[in-house]
């Protein structure tokens, strides 16, 4: 497992070709404080773009630095890096628009394990907060939760599918050609428990797509590497019949929805972390939890007028460009300065 040192050289190296970090932090649980042991480490990153970026005709938003390095179960080993750093102007953007998984960032200095590495440039930011808080939080992460509570229940439901397709698929091929397509199988009776998984495209089914001209021996054998890749979860999936990441996310969503539209900050760890803890663990029936959502997004739905009265409608954005263009002409500077030295 790389230090935290070693990644930041990686980073480092890596975003020379697009701009110059600002920013590096742990993020999910081990930003949040539910991560355990066999957690992973994923992170998050703010680059400033090179010249070229800003003066010409090259683009760049983000950046993913990813290593895949999955084991058979289809799980990230300690080998694997989930590394994705944002261009400043595109972060900024996302913050104003309270987008949950980047304003994050604003407050992760707050769990000091967490940072990996921060400039001054980029503290003015953190500092400045309030500038970026509006309205948005109700409806952004009232969204992103509803989201996590159909994910956590449709991740079991097309799992139970997909099993259960792929085996009848298999079955068929016993008996009939592999060069059928998937639009010829439709209307054969075997296939008929499945008629909700045949669209107009072919069939959908857990994330995928497999299209009406694709032969049936290849889909039974992209169906066989889905389930394969899904086996880390899937026992979850079978024997409760929910996906416990998708809730623990849902009430994270929600409390930290709760603290930008009151307290207008975050606070790294969660206060509730061994709360989602428990959620993730399994101790609470999908019943519970369906009964707790209720009071849960009642409670939310209340706090959209709190936010009206103690949020502008948007975010400050003639003061975040101040500020970007203060740190773009200081750059602009040090950029030119460098140049006539050459």
């Amino acid at each position: 497992m790389r230090t935290n040192k070693e990644i930041l050289e990686m980073v480092e190296e890596r975003i020379k070709p697009f701009g110059r970090l600002l920013f590096l932090t742990k993020s999910g649980s081990q930003l949040y404080g539910t991560n355990t042991p066999e957690s992973d480490t994923d992170f998050l990153g703010v680059f400033l773009a090179n010249p070229e970026f800003h003066l010409g005709f090259k683009n760049v938003e983000e950046v993913d630095l990813s290593d895949v390095v999955k084991d058979e179960s289809g799980k990230n080993t300690k080998e694997a890096l989930d590394c994705k750093v944002y261009e400043l102007k595109k972060f900024l953007k996302l913050a104003g628009d309270v987008n949950p998984n980047i304003v994050e960032l604003l407050f992760s200095h707050t769990n000091p394990e967490a940072v990996v590495f921060n400039t001054p440039e980029f503290e003015e930011f953190q500092n400045n907060s309030e500038l970026f808080i509006n309205q948005r939080v109700f409806h952004s992460f009232m969204g992103y939760a509803k989201s996590q509570m159909k994910k956590g229940k449709n991740k079991a439901v097309n799992y139970k599918d997909l099993i259960a397709l792929q085996e009848t698929l298999e079955k068929f091929l016993e008996n009939h050609d592999g060069v059928m397509t998937v639009g010829e199988i439709q209307h054969h009776n075997e296939f008929a428990p499945f008629k909700h998984l045949f669209k107009k495209d072919g069939i959908v089914v857990s994330n995928l797509t497999f299209p009406r001209n694709l032969f049936i021996k290849k889909a039974n054998k992209m169906m066989k590497e889905k389930i394969a890749t899904s086996s880390h979860r899937a026992e979850q999936w079978k024997t409760v019949g929910f996906d416990a990441k998708f809730f623990l996310h849902l009430f994270r969503l929600l409390e930290e929805g709760r603290d930008l539209i009151v307290k207008k900050e975050l606070k790294f760890p969660l206060e509730n972390a061994e709360e989602l803890k428990k959620i993730r663990n399994l101790e609470f029936t999908l019943e519970e939890l369906e009964e707790r959502m209720e009071v849960e997004f009642a409670n939310f739905e209340k706090l959209q007028e709190v936010a009206k009265e103690n949020l502008p409608k948007k975010a400050n954005w003639n003061e975040l460009e101040k500020m970007f263009m203060k740190l773009l002409k200081k750059e602009f500077c040090s950029w030119l300065s460098f140049s006539f030295l050459l």
